[in-house]
């Protein structure tokens, strides 16, 4: 009795074994290979609303076909998935169907990093692979953690986006203008200046808010939809917006340049008068998503004297109307020369006049009577 328990064992052990080693010949038809991870700085370092970007190949190791395969790519910490800004899992699925015997397959992922997580998280970047054997109908299924990356968070940090809708207009249409200013440090914002100039297409806001550093509070973020008219005596061309805000004691500043594409203005400079219709129904247009990362240029939005970029819509040097001077007659400039010519001369008699008035008579030679 003892002998059969022994024999029992041993084969349950034997059977135990044989599984082991068939899943470790089906992990290996197919492996994962050049795993890598990038962002903007360090590439295992992210900041909330930053792209992350995930590459990699699927190679099929062995002399067989590969047939069905499935990769699933998801992000966990401590047992919790990661969700994306909507509060959705973050689990993408790719459908590679076949790889031959000897050849591999790459796979591209980029997403953004959600706002709700904490500054030093880490989370691990896990891949799944599926698949079958074309010969012998084998199955392939294994998963396994290939990088991890980390959040890291500045003391004082602001997120801005901002965009038009439409992002195409003639003068005089209505058009709305989308604002988000959030909070991604680790400290309390107090009294964020935001503003919002660009007087030649007619929009003039200021807000002052407060910030909280936490992001799954309701004041983390500042959001607002502003709705304007475009000011009517424009030149078609693309205006500049840039939206700023200054935290930190106003020592640090975020900002947001968009560009607006003024398309049809019947009343612009140059042009002659016409039909006094108004053309102002709205275009639909797509979001514009451009990103300043300097000062220059900063304040052509906010004082008012902007230019329109020159464009596919504008000539070149097509400037905005500005009142003009009254052309002069053709001899002005010739007034102008013989004015200055007269007034050099004038100059030259008063120079010598003084120096004649102020000259010392010489001295007389002294007189010997003999």
């Amino acid at each position: 009795m003892v002998f059969i328990r022994k024999i029992g064992s041993l084969g349950a052990i034997c059977i135990f074994l044989v599984v082991i080693l068939a899943a470790s010949a089906a992990a290996e038809d197919l492996m994962i290979q050049d795993f890598e991870i990038d962002s903007v700085d360090e590439d295992d370092e992210v900041k909330p609303g930053e792209t992350l970007t995930i590459t990699f190949d699927v190679v099929n190791v062995i002399s067989d076909d590969i047939e069905d395969i499935e990769v699933e790519l998801w992000f966990e910490r401590s047992g919790t998935k990661l969700e994306d800004k909507n509060g959705d899992r973050i689990n993408p699925e790719f459908d590679l169907n076949d790889i031959d015997a000897g050849d591999d397959k790459d796979i591209r992922y980029e997403f953004e990093i959600p706002w709700e997580v904490d500054d030093g998280d880490r989370w691990d970047i896990m891949v799944r692979v599926k698949g079958r054997n074309a010969e012998d109908s084998s199955r392939v299924d294994f998963e396994d953690t290939f990088g991890e990356f980390k959040i890291e968070k500045d003391s004082h940090e602001l997120f801005v986006d901002a965009s038009f809708d439409p992002e195409t207009v003639d003068c005089g249409d209505h058009v709305q203008l989308d604002v988000l200013v959030r909070n991604i440090g680790t400290n309390d914002e107090e009294n964020v200046n935001i503003t919002i100039i660009n007087t030649l297409i007619g929009i003039n806001k200021r807000e002052v808010v407060y910030l909280d550093e936490d992001p799954e509070e309701d004041d983390n973020y500042f959001e607002e939809t502003y709705s304007f008219n475009v000011n009517d005596d424009l030149n078609p061309g693309l205006y500049e917006l840039t939206v700023r805000a200054k935290y930190d004691n106003g020592y640090e500043e975020a900002y947001k340049t968009i560009t607006l594409d003024v398309a049809n203005c019947q009343f612009s400079a140059g042009s002659q008068t016409g039909d006094s219709s108004d053309d102002s129904d709205d275009q639909d247009g797509s979001q514009d998503s451009g990103t300043g990362t300097s000062d220059n240029d900063s304040t052509a939005g906010q004082t008012g004297t902007q230019q329109p970029t020159t464009g596919t819509t504008a000539p070149v040097n097509y400037v905005p109307a500005t009142p003009s001077a009254s052309p002069k007659d053709g001899g002005s400039d010739t007034t102008l020369i013989l004015l200055i010519v007269v007034g050099e001369v004038a100059l030259i008699i008063i120079i010598v006049l003084v120096y004649l008035l102020v000259r010392k008579p010489k001295p007389k030679a002294p007189e010997y009577r003999y």
